[in-house]
């Protein structure tokens, strides 16, 4: 996923020969740290880049400089609290 972050579960299952459950977990966890560290500040133009193809699922050459903005832009915006695999309860 570090390599090619727009390939699909399925994709992935396929390649790496497991289950739904690890490429989800994978995905969601490189997601949670390269997302906080968008939100936080820290992130490196690589990392942004990283979060951006996480976030939109496509090719880098697929991501105009305005997409990437609106996605920095809205990954910015949030605050992320890494649950390490668990979802936190919707307390609405």
């Amino acid at each position: 996923l570090l390599t090619e972050p727009w390939l699909t579960n399925e994709d992935l299952q396929n390649r790496h020969h497991c289950g739904k459950i690890i490429v989800t977990a994978v995905r969601e966890g490189l997601q949670d740290f390269y997302y906080s560290r968008v939100a936080e500040g820290f992130a490196t133009p690589e990392e942004e880049m990283l979060a951006v193809l996480l976030k939109k699922g496509c090719r880098p050459e697929e991501i105009s400089p305005e997409q990437r903005e609106n996605v920095l832009r809205s990954l910015r915006g949030k605050h992320y609290v890494r649950t390490f695999g668990r979802k936190l309860p919707d307390t609405q």
